[in-house]
């Protein structure tokens, strides 16, 4: 990636398949720590805006989630994963850039994000998308007895 390839991104929340920004929002700049350049802007959600998230999070699963087969749930993340894998390199880019970490770092954090979410496809289609106890562990900590897609989270050293 190229200077000029390089913009700010602005993003707002994604609820109900839309992006929430401005509209009053708190604007938030994110600058890199490493020289203090402007990576993106982020617009925090308000308080409607995490009412009308979680309502339409219920009703969606109420509706599709809960009914939709494990393989199918399953192929939602695995296609994620591709997808998240095929932008690889322009993750890494961001990600050095708002943390102002080394890019192999970066391609390193990016790639286990690919790696979790193939993980978490193949323990939905496993399990038929019944709950299961699993442990991680890492070097940091270990989490244990969680029901299966509920919280999936690795902490980079």
């Amino acid at each position: 990636m190229n200077q000029s390839e390089i913009t700010v991104m602005h993003v707002g929340s994604l609820i109900d398949g839309n992006e929430v920004t401005g509209g009053g929002r708190i604007r938030h700049e994110v600058r890199s720590p490493y020289n203090g350049e402007l990576v993106g802007l982020v617009d925090f959600a308000t308080k409607e805006d995490l009412e009308h998230a979680i309502q339409t999070a219920h009703r969606v699963f109420q509706q599709t989630m809960k009914k939709m087969p494990a393989y199918q749930r399953s192929e939602i993340l695995r296609k994620a994963a591709d997808a998240l894998e095929a932008q690889r390199e322009d993750f890494a880019h961001l990600l050095s850039r708002e943390a102002g970490k080394p890019i192999r770092d970066a391609r390193g954090e990016v790639g286990r994000a690919v790696q979790v979410l193939r993980f978490a496809a193949d323990v939905a289609k496993a399990n038929d998308g019944e709950p299961s106890k699993w442990t991680v562990r890492s070097a940091e900590k270990t989490e244990s007895d969680l029901p299966a897609g509920i919280r999936l989270e690795w902490s980079p050293p």
